[in-house]
């Protein structure tokens, strides 16, 4: 399907889902210059908050946007809860989630790590439900299902009100994008290994290449270093719908992020643009990219010291994950609900304990521009039949 038909908007550009990021005044900016803006849910943010992003996006343009909701519990919450005793939310020999459970299940001696970890599992799996509503008052035409899969209960909701749902994979097995049709995906985005934050385990040309051959009828997203007209001109011969870039607008002027952050971004260097590891199982941690220098180490390196103590086998896969999940600083952890370590560089602008997550050609930024200087380099030459 086109691009134009699939979301109405005039450039197949689509803006990432950017953590701590992804306000309104950015997605505005990008829907006005004819790429598909995108508001982020993830990071802490309820309800009230995104039926007010809503109405400022609207108010700030006519074009179409989209929504990201994602989708608790995440990978790491997941492996936790899998090795826990709360029964209620993970059951052992289903291996199912009980999505429904709106209140938290602990022991009266469970630890205070263990409460808040269980507490914002619970609080987000209802409050996706609360604000896919939001999305439906205010007559959003797509939204990003993040997470494993499209869940039941969302994607029959977004059927009943008409609103595109798109997903997206890291590649972990080519059944997952096979299954995407039956869990009610209209698009997928593929997320590849030169992605920011949360890679995936392939380069995003093997991942486009497989996925066409799965099914080459599903529309296709690719995402992950996408920089220059060439990459994009690239990635639609390739057949895909549309790109969606991150990295390239986390240093415009209409975004969010922290001018420190920012700096990162403009003072990186290709060799300091680091994975953390490059183990891909189900069982261990996923790998993340950030850029790693003498102001910006303490996150990575305490990321790699877990990564290493797992491989020395002085813990466990399971100690590794719980030791994620309490890595950030405790002043943050119930402000954003499982995000600490990225909040504490893009937000708080503490650039040394939070980790500056890009993706691989972060290095080419090299200034703030505004979105639109931005989109016009990437338009230019395009070839759009």
């Amino acid at each position: 399907m086109d691009y134009r038909d699939f979301f109405g908007i005039e450039y197949p550009i689509i803006q990432a889902t950017m953590t701590h990021n992804g306000d309104w005044p950015l997605a505005a900016a990008i829907s006005n210059a004819g790429g598909l803006g995108v508001l982020m849910t993830n990071g802490g943010y309820d309800d009230v908050w995104l039926d007010e992003q809503i109405a400022n996006l609207k108010r700030a343009t006519t074009n179409p946007f989209s929504v990201a909701l994602f989708q608790r519990p995440h990978q790491t919450e997941r492996n936790y809860l899998q090795n826990s005793n709360d029964v209620p939310l993970w059951n052992k020999e289903t291996k199912l989630y009980n999505h429904k459970s709106t209140h938290p299940h602990y022991s009266t001696d469970a630890s205070e790590d263990h409460k808040l970890i269980i507490d914002n599992i619970v609080k987000h799996i209802k409050l996706t439900d609360t604000m896919l509503d939001v999305c439906i008052d205010h007559g959003v035409k797509s939204v990003h299902l993040l997470g494993d899969r499209p869940q039941v209960d969302l994607v029959k909701k977004c059927k009943q009100n008409n609103i595109r749902i798109i997903s997206k994979i890291h590649g972990h097995g080519h059944d997952a994008f096979r299954r995407q049709r039956s869990y009610g995906s209209e698009a997928v985005i593929l997320k590849g290994y030169e992605s920011a934050g949360y890679i995936g385990h392939e380069s995003i040309k093997e991942m486009i290449l497989k996925a066409k051959e799965i099914d080459s009828n599903l529309p296709i997203i690719s995402s992950g270093g996408i920089f220059t007209t060439e990459d994009i001109q690239e990635h639609l011969d390739m057949g895909v719908m549309a790109v969606q870039l991150g990295t390239r607008f986390v240093c415009a002027k209409e975004s969010s992020a922290h001018p420190n952050y920012k700096r990162a971004v403009i003072n990186s260097s290709k060799d300091k643009v680091q994975v953390s590891h490059n183990v891909f199982t189900k069982t261990w941690p996923r790998p993340t990219r950030a850029i790693v220098s003498e102001e910006t180490n303490n996150y990575m390196k305490n990321y790699r010291d877990i990564i290493t103590q797992l491989e020395k086998n002085e813990i466990t896969a399971d100690e590794a994950q719980t030791a994620l999940l309490r890595l950030p600083s405790t002043k943050l952890k119930r402000k954003y609900n499982g995000n600490e370590h990225l909040a504490e560089a893009i937000i708080e602008g503490d650039i040394k304990n939070g980790c500056v997550m890009v993706g691989a050609s972060a290095y080419k930024i090299t200034s703030e521009e505004t979105v639109e200087e931005i989109m016009q380099k990437l338009i230019s030459g395009l070839c759009l039949t």
